[in-house]
Formats: structure tokens, C-alpha cells, sequence
């Protein structure tokens, strides 16, 4: 029998995190259901999540359910304008911080690819030549 399970005569359910029973509260709701909601999250709700299903003829836990808490997309260095000469090169950086960053730069509000003499369309660094 799983640790801090008992058997009652109708089923329970239990969900931990790191082997600690979550229980409803602050941003938390559902824990005694099918569907916990976390509302608001923060670091410290990243981890494995399982459910431990509690019913007259034993104890069974779900697969565990991991759960990412990326920080907020936020840009921490903008690029900048630049002057140059017909025929220069110049590069626009951007430096952000997140998770699972993509990038995609436009000019004039349409996307910009690789092509021609724009290469790093969908990077941090743009080269136009």
C-alpha cells in the first residue's frame, strides 16, 4: 500500500508533489478531484505531480505529470537604431529572458525571412547586408 493511503469503502483521490499531499488553499483548487487547477504560478509549483487513487479494492497512482513553471517572456536588452552607409552591414540584437523562446523580426509589421540580404530572421541577431 502506497504511504499515507488508506483504504476507505468509497473511492478517494490524493495528489502529491514531491510525496507531499497538496491540499486546496491560496492558488490551489481541486485537490480532492480529477482536475487540480493552479491558479497564479510560481516557481516553487514546478514538479512532479501524482495522483493517488484511493478505492475499496486498493490503492493505484498515476503516471507522474510534470509541470514547467517558465519565467514571463520579458526582454532585457532592446536593440537599438543605427545611421549607416548604403552597402554596410548591420546587425539589431535583441536579449530576452523565458522559456522556449522563439524570435521572429519584422520591418514595417510584416515578417521578415532569410533571404536575400536578411539573414537571422528568426534569431536574436538580424544581419541585414
Amino acid at each position: 500500500m502506497s504511504e499515507g493511503c488508506v483504504v476507505i469503502a468509497v473511492v478517494g483521490l490524493t495528489i502529491k508533489l514531491a510525496g507531499v499531499n497538496i491540499v486546496d488553499g491560496g492558488s490551489i483548487s481541486g485537490s480532492l478531484t480529477t482536475n487540480i487547477n493552479i491558479t497564479g504560478i510560481v516557481a516553487a509549483d514546478a514538479g512532479s505531480y501524482v495522483c493517488i487513487i484511493t478505492g475499496n479494492c486498493g490503492v493505484q497512482n498515476s503516471d507522474p505529470a510534470e509541470l514547467t513553471a517558465y519565467n514571463n517572456t520579458q526582454i532585457t536588452s532592446q536593440p537599438g537604431g543605427s545611421s549607416i552607409c548604403k552597402g554596410e552591414t548591420v546587425t539589431l540584437s535583441v536579449v530576452a529572458s523565458g522559456g522556449n523562446l522563439t524570435y521572429q523580426w519584422k520591418k514595417d509589421g510584416v515578417d521578415l525571412a532569410d533571404a536575400g540580404n536578411i539573414s537571422g530572421a528568426t534569431t536574436p541577431n538580424l544581419n541585414i547586408a
